[in-house]
This record gives structure tokens, sequence and C-alpha cells, in this order.
């Protein structure tokens, strides 16, 4: 079945196994930058700081609030998330531990219950409403 999907690369004279391969360094590096420039935004790393439970949270939280089924959805969501996530910081310094991941929750709740399909869901169904004909009553 796999190789099914690689035979019209082959049919036309592509190396699929080269292209692959340059995809993955490609995204690699591109991922080593990310990272370089975030350790260099945070000035100390540490596993909690990339991989915890506060940085899940945002992660869902930016792709559920933003909308899971468009493809600028979750970019959406990550500018939402990193706006409210400096907001929060601002906000609460370090007086409130654990404040900010409690916002998450909550908002992560509301977004599922009241905009299921995500930000960028509700102004498409606004946008679809606002095209839609108005109906003329009848006399």
């Amino acid at each position: 079945m796999k190789r099914i999907a690689v035979i019209p690369g082959d049919g036309i004279g592509i190396d699929v196994t080269r292209e692959k391969l340059r995809v993955t360094i490609i995204s690699a590096a591109l991922t080593a930058l990310g990272g370089a420039v975030f350790g260099q935004y945070l000035m100390y790393l540490n596993p909690e700081t990339v991989s915890g439970i506060g940085v899940s949270l945002q992660i869902v939280f930016a792709v559920i609030a933003g909308g899971v089924y468009s493809l600028l959805g979750p970019t959406v969501g990550s500018l939402l998330t990193l706006s409210l996530t400096e907001a929060l910081r601002v906000w609460f310094g370090t007086n409130v531990i654990g404040a900010a991941n409690t916002i998450y929750g909550i908002l992560l709740i509301l977004c599922i219950i009241f905009m299921p399909q995500g930000i960028v869901g509700a102004l498409k169904r606004v946008k679809l409403r606002r095209e839609a004909p108005m109906a003329v009553p009848a006399e």
C-alpha cells in the first residue's frame, strides 16, 4: 500500500528517498533553530520548560481555540496563546503561581462548549450569516 504512494514520484524521475531525506534535514534544521532561539529567549532550559504540562496545555489550547478543522486555526490559536501568555505574565507576575494554567483550562472548556469549531470556524459562520440572503416576508 505504501509503495503505491511512492510510484508517482518514481514515475517522473524523482528520487523519493533523497527528497524525503532532504525534507527531514530541513525540518530538523528549522526545529534546531527554533530551539536555539527559544533557549536564548529563556536564558535557561530544563525539561519542564520545553515539554512540561504547561507547554502541553498551551499547545492543546492553541489548536482547539483556533480551530481544529482549518489550516489557519492553529496559527490563530497560537497567536492568541502567545498573547495571553505574555499578558498573564505581566498581569500576575510571580505572585500567583499556576494562575495561567487555571485560566487556560477555563478558557479551553469555554471554547469547547461555545465555539466547537474554534475562532476561525466562528468567524466563518459569521461571514456566512452576513452573506446569506435575507428572507423577504410574504404579504
